[in-house]
């Protein structure tokens, strides 16, 4: 059918009469009948979660922390998470560490990662390895 056809009242009921014929289950039949006019409002329900003036919706999510391989004072290692990667390669001065690509950490680096996870309180680290993502 065209869009720019149209039914009469008449040949829509005889096609929803003859369709009624076909499906004995009541419930069924008047979600058949329903389902077509409630379709756009269906969807914009199911849209509602991910436009921001939802409240479910988080507007500035949380970066995952970088992993970081150190060694403390003691010889121990362990993974540590470095949550603090704001402005890193500003810090330092190396490309590349502002877009998370851990391999372009130089030497200068060091200190700083190390003054970063003191303040997040991991303390007593003398070296550190990120691990790559």
């Amino acid at each position: 059918m065209q869009s720019s056809t149209r039914i009469t009242i008449g040949q829509w009921e005889d096609f929803y009469t003859a369709l009624s014929h076909g499906i004995v289950d009541d419930r069924i039949f008047e979600k058949t009948l329903r389902e077509p006019w409630i379709a756009q409002q269906a969807h914009e329900e199911a849209l509602a979660p991910r436009w921001e003036s939802n409240p479910k919706v988080k507007i500035t999510p949380k970066a995952p922390p970088f992993r970081i391989a150190a060694t403390f004072e003691d010889g121990s290692q362990r993974v540590v998470p470095l949550n603090n990667i704001d402005f890193l390669s500003d810090a330092i001065g190396h490309a590349g560490v502002h877009c998370s690509q851990v391999w372009t950490w130089g030497p200068g680096i060091k200190a700083e990662v190390i003054r970063r996870l003191e303040e997040e309180g991991t303390r007593g680290v003398v070296q550190i390895k990120p691990i790559p993502c």
